[in-house]
């Protein structure tokens, strides 16, 4: 696999990972690259309750 298709792949990886983390979702680390995981980690993902009036 190429560079470029390489990258592609981990940063489509990490925008899933990414997107199930924020909806409170699973999300599998193990095939990307370690940086990548720390990058994840860094997002913190704080809970917003609104409530009805």
């Amino acid at each position: 696999m190429s560079k470029g298709k390489n990258d592609e792949k981990y940063f489509d990886l990490f925008l899933e990972a990414l997107n199930n983390k924020t909806e409170g979702k699973e999300y599998k680390i193990s095939e990307l690259p370690s940086n990548l995981v720390q990058e994840l980690e860094k997002f913190k993902i704080d809970t917003i309750t609104v409530a009805k009036s």
